[in-house]
């Protein structure tokens, strides 16, 4: 996030029973992009849990989603903000 190079994040949870149906996205092992999240268990992207965190505090990654699940994601947080 421009101009102070501030990372907007959203909440990742293993508490699949909190799912916000058509808002949170489920990531299971059984999805094709779930190794590369370098997630552990099935867990939820909590959509509506954002926040924004400094660059300074961002210690490193465990894995990255795909672009398709970025629009995903883009696309019920639209949605839900309309």
């Amino acid at each position: 996030m421009p101009p102070f190079n501030d990372w907007l994040v959203c909440a990742v949870s293993t508490q699949l029973q909190r799912e916000v149906n058509g808002l949170d996205v489920l990531i299971n092992s059984s999805h094709p992009g779930f190794l590369r999240t370098g997630l552990r268990m099935d867990s939820l992207e909590r959509v509506a849990q954002l926040t924004t965190l400094p660059d300074k505090v961002i210690q490193g990654s465990i894995g990255d989603i795909s672009p398709t699940m970025l629009a995903l994601i883009k696309e019920r947080l639209r949605k839900w903000l309309t």
